[in-house]
């Protein structure tokens, strides 16, 4: 039974612009994630649910509500607080992966830790090594992006994410921009470290073959939880896309 709780979001609301022109992307959202679970949100465009990621990560503001992070109120703070909160807590995982063209892998995943002071020497070096051998990309360690397959530019992004060991580890659309069996490897290896390392991994995308995997499944439709549902969680492998 899942008991950590990593986040907490309370009558969160986000709204754009004002009058004729405001949209209220999110409405009175109330949710929980937990350690050790694979969360996928799920949701046409349009409905909300990149919204949610980007006001859980501390990206944008929320208009109100409460949003809990790693025991750290998130709604009210400065900018530098929430740097130091995502720096602390967080990391992301993108569609197109932001890797840095003119650097190789390690040195990809290597900036991250390095810059956030997470670690320095011979400590960084090993903790470079581990995540690109928790990925299997030890042998691309040398390799530019451009010398690599998407699958495994995407491997490195979730190499650079893990390195700064996060609780909580958000991916918007992870395999949209990956064929069928490299998109099953990528979704295996974020629910592989969710059940193994303990962390939160939170998955937004509209492609509703994904949620055989969850553990958990959020429906959002027009900024509201429309649903949750308990998933399967079986491996990707056996997921119907």
């Amino acid at each position: 039974m899942l008991t950590e709780t990593i986040a907490t979001l309370s009558d969160v609301t986000k709204v754009y612009g004002e009058g004729e022109a405001k949209v209220e992307a999110l409405k009175g959202v109330d949710l929980e994630f937990f350690a050790g679970e694979l969360v996928v949100i799920l949701g046409p465009s349009g409905s909300g649910k990149t919204t949610l990621l980007n006001v859980l990560g501390g990206i944008e503001a929320a208009t109100s509500g409460s949003i809990v992070v790693g025991g750290e109120e998130l709604v009210g703070r400065s900018a530098e607080q929430l740097a130091t909160i995502r720096r602390d807590n967080l990391a992301f995982v993108f569609q197109f992966y932001n890797l840095i063209p003119t650097l190789t892998a390690a040195e990809n995943v290597r900036i991250i830790p390095e810059l956030t002071h997470k670690g320095s020497g011979s400590e960084l070096t090993e903790l470079v090594a581990a995540a690109l051998a928790s990925v299997g990309l030890t042998d691309r360690e040398n390799n530019f992006p451009g010398q690599m397959s998407g699958g495994q530019q995407q491997r490195v992004a979730i190499a650079r994410a893990l390195a700064t060991k996060p609780h909580l580890l958000l991916c918007d659309e992870p395999t949209g921009a990956l064929d069928l069996a490299t998109g099953r490897q990528v979704l295996e290896l974020l629910q592989s470290t969710a059940q193994t390392d303990g962390r939160c991994v939170v998955v937004v995308t509209h492609n509703s073959g994904i949620a055989t995997m969850a553990d958990r499944v959020i429906r959002v439709h027009e900024g509201k939880i429309a649903g949750v549902e308990e998933g399967e969680g079986r491996p990707a492998r056996e997921v119907n896309w």
